[in-house]
């Protein structure tokens, strides 16, 4: 009898859950394997080996699917429909850029940035050494121009005394 190599992988629990449950180690997809670990990690995000151990999968999985590991990575990071999880975010990032010639990747996802985190996620990729630094400051001077609400805050703020302006700072930060 021949045996299947996706039915032994479902049935053969090699590994241990943090409730102590039995369960398997591999989807054998390592986009999969990427998904299911980032949504776990929020208790284990400032172990430095776990983390270490979460860049190389995210590596895996890029060279697995570069689009469906993008997706994900992006997914880990929406504040609305995701995980929501910041540093992993950030912290992956900034492995895809750390002395490589991803240049190009970044450029092509910079506006993903605001839309699915926050706008300070951009401002830590921000380093002399990044050489996407101009694009960056262009990218969120251009926003700030081409957007409405930005524009509306503006025309009121040009409208307002000095005061008025104080004011206003300590209603909305409580100075």
């Amino acid at each position: 009898m021949q045996t299947n190599a996706l039915l032994n992988a479902m049935t053969t629990a090699d590994t241990f859950t943090e409730n102590g449950c039995l369960t398997n180690s591999t989807t054998s997809s390592d986009c999969v394997d990427l998904f299911f670990t980032i949504g776990a990690m929020r208790s284990n995000r400032n172990d430095k080996s776990k983390m270490r151990d979460l860049v190389t999968m995210f590596d895996r999985a890029f060279a697995e699917n570069p689009l469906v590991a993008m997706k994900i990575l992006f997914w880990s990071r929406d504040i609305r429909g995701g995980v929501g999880e910041r540093e992993i975010f950030r912290k992956i990032w900034k492995h895809i850029t750390d002395g490589k010639n991803n240049q190009k990747l970044f450029l092509a996802n910079m506006a993903n940035f605001p839309e699915y985190g926050r706008w300070d996620d951009l401002f830590g990729l921000i380093t002399k050494d990044s050489g996407v630094e101009d694009q960056i400051i262009e990218y969120i001077i251009k926003t700030l121009k081409n957007s409405d609400i930005a524009n509306s805050i503006l025309e009121k703020i040009d409208e307002m005394t000095e005061e008025e302006c104080e004011i206003e700072l300590k209603k909305v930060y409580g100075i």
